[in-house]
This record gives C-alpha cells, sequence and structure tokens, in this order.
C-alpha cells in the first residue's frame, strides 16, 4: 500500500516502522542507459490540466479532441490536434494557453511532448509576453519528443502557443494542413525545462 502527494502514482516506495521516500534516477530517453541521481531545483507547473491540454484553448477553425489517446505516461490523456491548411500570410491556426499574474522582466520556459499522426509534420512553439515574439520549429516524428521555448516577460501576460502563426513569422503561406498528438504541456518559471509536472 501507499499513499503520497501528487496526481499520479510512482514507483512503489518500501518503507519499514517510518515514513519514506525515493530518490528519483535519470535516464537516457533513447538507450534507457543510466545517468544518475536526478537532482533538481524546486519549481512549479503554472498550466492546469497538463496532461490534456485542456487549458489550451483552440483557435478558429483548429479541432482538439481533448483527452483519450495514449500518452508517454502509459495513460490516454493525450490530446488530438487537427491543424487546417495554412493558405495565407497573417493566419493563425494554434492551441494557446493565456497565464496572467507572471513576474515581469523573468525567465520563463514552456514545454510540451508532441507526436505526429504520420511523421513529417511541421508545427511551431510561440512565446509571446508583449514584443517581440519568439519561436521554436518543432519537426515531429511518430515517437514523443519534448519540446521547449524560453523567453522573458515584458509584462504580467504571457502567451504559450502550438501550431502555426505567420503574424509572428512562423512558417510559411500554403502550408497543409497537419495533425497531431500533444500532452505534458508545462509553464515554469526559469531560462531551462525541468522534468515534467502533472497537474490536474
Amino acid at each position: 500500500a501507499q499513499l503520497e502527494e501528487g496526481t499520479t502514482a510512482t514507483d512503489y516506495i518500501p518503507t519499514g516502522a517510518t515514513k519514506s521516500g525515493a530518490p528519483r534516477f535519470d535516464h537516457d530517453p533513447v538507450t534507457g542507459e543510466s545517468l544518475g541521481l536526478l537532482i533538481e531545483e524546486e519549481r512549479t507547473n503554472n498550466m492546469l490540466n497538463s496532461g490534456t491540454t485542456a487549458e489550451m484553448v483552440a483557435n478558429s477553425g483548429v479541432i482538439r479532441t481533448s483527452g483519450g489517446f495514449a500518452a508517454p505516461d502509459g495513460s490516454t490523456e493525450a490530446s488530438r490536434v487537427d491543424l487546417p491548411a495554412v493558405t495565407a500570410s497573417n493566419q493563425v491556426k494554434i492551441i494557446t494557453e493565456q497565464f496572467n499574474g507572471l513576474q515581469t522582466s523573468t525567465f520563463y520556459t514552456a514545454s510540451i511532448y508532441l507526436k505526429g499522426i504520420n511523421g513529417g509534420e511541421l508545427v511551431y512553439l510561440t512565446f509571446q509576453s508583449g514584443t517581440p515574439t519568439s519561436f521554436v520549429a518543432a519537426n515531429l516524428t511518430t515517437e514523443w519528443q519534448r519540446f521547449d521555448i524560453t523567453g522573458t516577460t515584458n509584462s504580467g501576460i504571457l502567451y504559450f502557443n502550438v501550431g502555426v502563426d505567420t503574424r509572428s513569422g512562423t512558417g510559411q503561406a500554403n502550408q497543409p494542413a497537419q495533425s497531431f498528438y500533444a500532452w505534458g504541456a508545462q509553464l515554469e518559471e526559469g531560462s531551462f525545462p525541468t522534468s515534467y509536472i502533472p497537474t490536474s
């Protein structure tokens, strides 16, 4: 029997007469080779319902099916996102989340796990807090990959977008329709991503 703080169960931690925690270990995601103890600073995931990405709003024309698809952690929390074709400049085809009340002039890092339906899909992570907008290209395969983007807030409001927004310089016009799975969205204060922190 085990009772632990959090929204997901971890590996069994045997105990004796006192409460006990277990160290976490880092592993190479490709080979599975142990990289030793995982030591990270304390962080908070500001994204609610991070597994299903239910907090992220689908832009007009975008279809987001929240939850029900196999995720990297073995659950069925992943979502499917279907982007329509981008046929002209100044078009926005994204799923997005707005965060309010953040620290100004502070580094924040957004991250998300993505997986292409067929492989070869190209979407962008966009991080916007005032101007300018920064973006990272995500070339998807049929395997789960974690993508992240870091930027500094110009105000207490931040937008984290996934998709194609030609207004911010991401992508080109006349892109075909694309579909992908999304899971494990995270926004944390700091200049680099830490391990995924599930939220409800």
